[in-house]
């Protein structure tokens, strides 16, 4: 049986060593990585050949786009906020 603990729990025990702030910190940091990671991730799948725009993916784009390019369109912003997203953490930390 797996347990996992809520955030509320963490947060208590991770209290009697550090605050509260300090916990929500490394607990914003968390989550911004995991965001991150979920979007390059993305990008990385959606940049193989085939796996996107192959018949009706139900995504309009631009009109006039080719397929490669609205791939490399979508992948390419994913990537930005990706980055954004580690930038963002960075000036926080």
């Amino acid at each position: 049986m797996n347990y996992t603990p809520t955030t509320k729990q963490v947060r208590d025990v991770y209290a009697y060593a550090q605050t509260y702030r300090d916990f929500d910190r490394w607990h914003a940091e968390e989550i911004r990585k995991a965001k991150a990671q979920a979007l390059e991730e993305a990008a990385e799948f959606l940049s193989r050949a085939g796996v996107l725009w192959h018949g009706d993916s139900g995504v309009t784009v631009r009109e006039g786009w080719n397929d490669h390019t609205k791939g490399a369109k979508l992948t390419d912003w994913l990537r930005d906020r990706a980055q954004r997203i580690k930038e963002q953490g960075a000036s926080l930390g």
